[in-house]
């Protein structure tokens, strides 16, 4: 029996675990929860464009309890986080949407830059091509 272990997999591996714990445990914008709370009615449905990890997609189903809450996210790494945090936290008003919004229709590029360490800068993730010539990226389409 033979085990190849690619390095640059590996580290992939470790920063998904890190960044979906991190989504996971912590809520980062505990400043404005209160906000969301008082101005988000109980049955709204609301569009979160850019959800990212979920950390405004977590606010906005917790104040939205009876209404709908949409996580637009076009990034696969970004949202593969997403949809576990709305499925450990158990948001069955959340609806998590593969795509991006714009004023056009038209299929794009999604830019995922890579860190100088190694890891995927989601949090960086653009449409078009990179705009740093010295940082590596992986551009993925759009599903």
């Amino acid at each position: 029996m033979r085990i190849e272990i690619d390095p640059y997999r590996w580290r992939l591996s470790g920063s998904f675990l890190a960044h979906l714990f991190k989504a996971t445990t912590r809520q980062h914008h505990r400043a404005v929860a209160a906000t969301i709370m008082r101005l988000v009615p109980p049955a709204l449905v609301v569009f979160d464009v850019g959800a990212h990890a979920g950390q405004y997609t977590k606010l906005f189903a917790i104040a939205a309890v009876e209404g709908r809450v949409y996580a637009v996210e076009p990034g696969s790494y970004a949202r593969s986080i997403l949809r576990s945090v709305v499925w450990l936290h158990g948001l069955a008003n959340v609806a998590v949407l593969p795509m991006a919004l714009g004023s056009g229709s038209e299929l794009g590029t999604l830019t995922l830059p890579v860190k100088s360490r190694g890891g995927l800068g989601f949090g960086l993730a653009h449409l078009g091509t990179p705009g740093n010539a010295g940082t590596q990226s992986r551009k993925r389409l759009s599903p």
